[in-house]
C-alpha cells in the first residue's frame, strides 16, 4: 500500500517496470487480491476485484512501460524516444512502446495509404516474384564488405561514415513496394517508402545536427539522442523490413535493390578514394577506413565532401584515429582470416573505440575490461606505429603482468569480478547447468523469485566442480570474502590481453601455459561435448 502511497503523491505520467505485461504488474495484481488489498496505480480509482487483468484498467490515467525492450532500455528511449515512435505511428504512447518496430512501421504505412483512399489488405502473406535462380543469386546479396587489413598498426586513419546511407538510397532512387519490379524501378512522385522515409530521414538529421549545440551532459543533449535513436530504429526497420515476410507490404525485390545501390556506392567510393592517393584498409556496407601519410583531420573532411559530391549521397568523418588494430578471426589460431566488426583503436584525442573485443560485451567483469582499456592506452601511448610496436609493446606486458599479479595475490574485490549475464527463459526449460543457471537456481532457492529478462549476477568460485552448483556463487550471497576461481580468472585476463597483443606475436606460452586453440571447428566440437555433459550433470543433480 506504500506503494501506491507514493505513486498518488508523485502522480506520474508513466509507469516504469521490468517485464510489465508479463510479470511485475501481474504479479502485483494476484498477490493484492489474495491479501485482499486494493491499491491503486492509476489516476481512476478502480475495485482491482471486478477486473481481470491489470493492463491497462488498473493503470487508468497513466501509462505502464516495460523497462527492456527489443534489446534497448527505457534509459536509451526515455520519453522523448517514445514520444518519437507515437508520432511516427499514431498509437498511444503505451502501444508504441510495446509494439515491434516491424508493427511501428505497418501503423504508420496502413494510415498513410488508408489518407490516399486505398483499402488495406488483411493478409501477412509472402509475396514473391517467380524468376530464374541466376538472377537471385545475383540479387540476392547484402552490403559490400572490403576485407581488412590485419596484422598492422594503422596510423593517422579516417573513418567515414555514410549518414543513413539505406534511408538515403530509398528516398534518391525511388524504392518502394510499389515501385520496384523484376523489370526495374518504376519512379512514382508519391512512391510509398520514399515519401514515409524522407520526412523522418530529415528530422533524425535535424536532431542530431541540434544535438552538437549542447554539452554532451546535458538534459537537452540527452533528449536530442533519445529522439534521433528512436528514429534511427524506425528507419533502419524500414529497410531491413522491405523485403520480409511479416510485412504485409513487403517487396524482396526492393529490399535487393537498396543493398545492390548500396554496393555499388561502396564500389565507387572505393575506386574514387584511391584514386586521390589514399589507402583503403576496411570497408563494411556504409562505412570505409582510409589512410593517407602525412593527412590531416581536414584533408579526410575535404575528402568526404568530395565523396559526397561524387556519389550523391552524404558522407562524413565520423572518428579520426592515432592508431588502429584491426584483429583476425578471434577462432582462427593462424591469425589470418579477417573478421567483420572487430577492431580497436584511439582517437587523437584520447577517446577508444572498439569493436567485437572484451570491452564491448556486456557480461565481461569489470576488472577485466578495466584492465583492457589500460592495455590499449598503455600500447598506444607512443608517437608512432614503429614505437607502437617496440616501447608500447613492452610496456603493455608489464600491465598484463601487474593484473596477473593483482589477480593471484587477491587484490581485486569480488564486486570488480562479477559475471552478468541475462536469463533468457525460466530456469525450468533449460536443459544445461549453464553458470547464470545455476546462480538463479540458487536464488530461487533462497526465496528469490527469478523471471525471464532478469540480468543474473555471479562470480566463478571453482569454473571445473564436478558439481554445477558449486561453480559459481550468486552475487547476492557474496557476505565477507569470497575465493574467487583465479584460474579462471586469469584465463579471462590473458583471452583480454591476446586480443590486444597478438598482432604483435603475444601468447600465454609467455608465462608457461599452454596455447589456446580456437580453431572454429574444435570449439564447436568441444561446445557439443560441453553441451552434454552439462545435461547429464543436470540430470543427475535434479534426481
Amino acid at each position: 500500500m506504500k506503494f501506491s502511497e507514493t505513486v498518488q503523491s508523485w502522480d506520474p505520467d508513466f509507469l516504469v517496470c521490468p517485464q510489465c505485461d508479463e510479470f511485475t504488474l501481474p504479479y502485483l495484481f494476484t498477490r493484492s487480491k489474495l491479501l485482499g488489498l486494493n491499491p491503486q496505480l492509476g489516476r481512476e480509482p478502480v475495485d482491482i476485484n471486478s477486473i481481470r487483468k491489470p493492463l491497462p484498467y488498473w493503470v487508468r490515467g497513466r501509462v505502464a512501460l516495460d523497462y527492456n525492450q527489443f534489446g534497448y532500455t527505457f534509459d536509451d528511449w526515455g520519453i522523448a524516444g517514445l514520444v518519437e515512435r507515437a508520432r511516427f505511428s499514431f498509437l498511444p504512447p503505451g502501444i508504441a512502446g510495446r509494439w515491434t518496430s516491424n508493427r511501428v512501421n505497418d501503423s504508420r504505412c496502413c494510415y498513410e495509404l488508408m489518407r490516399r483512399g486505398y483499402v488495406i489488405p488483411r493478409n501477412t502473406g509472402y509475396y514473391e516474384y517467380i524468376r530464374p535462380m541466376g538472377e537471385i543469386i545475383a540479387r540476392d546479396k547484402g552490403g559490400m564488405i572490403i576485407s581488412p587489413k590485419i596484422g598492422l598498426v594503422h596510423e593517422n586513419v579516417a573513418e567515414l561514415d555514410f549518414e543513413s546511407q539505406y534511408p538515403q538510397i530509398i528516398v534518391k532512387e525511388c524504392i518502394s513496394y510499389e515501385t520496384v519490379t523484376p523489370h526495374g524501378v518504376k519512379r512514382k512522385r508519391d512512391a510509398l517508402l520514399p515519401y514515409i522515409t524522407k520526412r523522418f530521414l530529415d528530422r533524425r538529421l535535424y536532431f542530431k545536427g541540434l544535438r552538437r549545440s549542447f554539452p554532451k551532459d546535458s538534459l537537452e543533449w540527452t533528449w536530442c539522442e533519445q529522439r534521433q535513436s528512436a528514429l534511427k530504429l524506425i528507419l533502419v526497420t524500414l529497410y531491413g523490413t522491405s523485403g520480409c515476410c511479416w510485412n504485409r507490404f513487403g517487396n524482396v525485390l526492393a529490399f535487393e535493390e537498396i543493398n545492390k545501390k548500396s554496393r555499388e556506392a561502396m564500389v565507387k567510393t572505393k575506386d574514387f578514394v584511391q584514386q586521390r592517393g589514399f589507402e583503403v584498409i576496411y570497408a563494411d556496407c556504409d562505412s570505409i577506413f582510409v589512410k593517407k601519410p602525412g593527412a590531416t583531420r581536414e584533408d579526410y573532411e575535404r575528402l568526404a565532401r568530395e565523396i559526397s559530391d561524387h556519389i550523391g549521397l552524404p558522407i562524413a568523418l565520423d572518428h579520426h584515429y592515432k592508431f588502429l588494430i584491426l584483429l583476425p578471426l578471434e577462432a582462427d589460431p593462424s591469425g589470418v582470416m579477417e573478421a567483420q566488426k572487430r577492431y580497436f583503436g584511439i582517437l587523437y584525442d584520447g577517446e577508444i573505440i572498439a569493436r567485437g573485443i572484451e570491452v564491448r560485451r556486456h557480461d565481461t567483469p569489470k576488472f577485466i575490461k578495466d584492465f583492457q582499456v589500460k592495455l590499449i592506452k598503455t600500447l598506444f601511448d607512443c608517437e608512432n606505429a614503429e614505437e607502437v610496436q617496440t616501447t608500447g609493446y613492452d610496456r603493455a606486458l608489464q600491465v598484463v603482468t601487474e593484473a596477473l599479479e593483482d589477480l593471484m595475490k587477491n587484490r581485486v574485490p569480488p564486486e570488480d569480478l562479477v559475471v552478468s549475464k541475462i536469463l533468457r527463459k525460466p530456469v525450468s526449460q533449460y536443459k544445461s547447468m549453464f553458470p547464470h543457471v545455476s546462480a538463479a537456481i540458487q536464488l530461487i532457492g533462497r526465496g528469490r523469485d527469478v523471471k525471464p529478462g532478469e540480468t543474473i549476477d555471479f562470480v566463478y568460485t571453482d569454473a571445473d566442480h564436478h558439481n554445477p552448483l558449486c561453480r559459481v556463487i550468486a552475487y547476492d550471497f557474496i557476505e565477507g570474502k569470497v575465493n574467487p576461481d583465479r584460474e579462471k580468472y586469469r584465463d579471462m585476463v590473458l583471452d583480454a590481453a591476446e586480443t590486444i597483443l597478438s598482432t604483435f606475436g603475444f601468447t600465454r606460452e609467455i608465462y608457461g601455459l599452454p596455447r589456446a586453440d580456437k580453431r572454429w571447428w574444435q570449439e564447436l566440437r568441444e561446445e557439443q561435448r560441453r553441451e552434454t555433459m552439462l545435461e547429464a550433470e543436470t540430470e543427475e543433480w535434479v534426481q
